[in-house]
């Protein structure tokens, strides 16, 4: 796992490098994906966007 992490986080901040502006969008339901997330963007200089569901899940259960 965290060599993966590594491996993302190089490659974005090569990415950063060559573009304008980053962005990391998330979805978390637990917050652990949150906290992965916010530390990509600190990382990477990156904006931090939350993706949230539009419709409440209930209905489809």
């Amino acid at each position: 796992m965290k060599k993966s992490l590594l491996t993302l986080l190089l490659g974005g901040l090569l990415m950063a490098s060559t573009y304008a502006k980053t962005v990391v969008c998330y979805f978390s339901c637990t917050g652990n994906t949150k906290a992965l997330a916010e530390t990509a963007a600190k990382a990477l200089n990156a904006d931090l966007f939350e993706i949230i569901e539009a419709q409440n899940k209930q209905r489809f259960q």
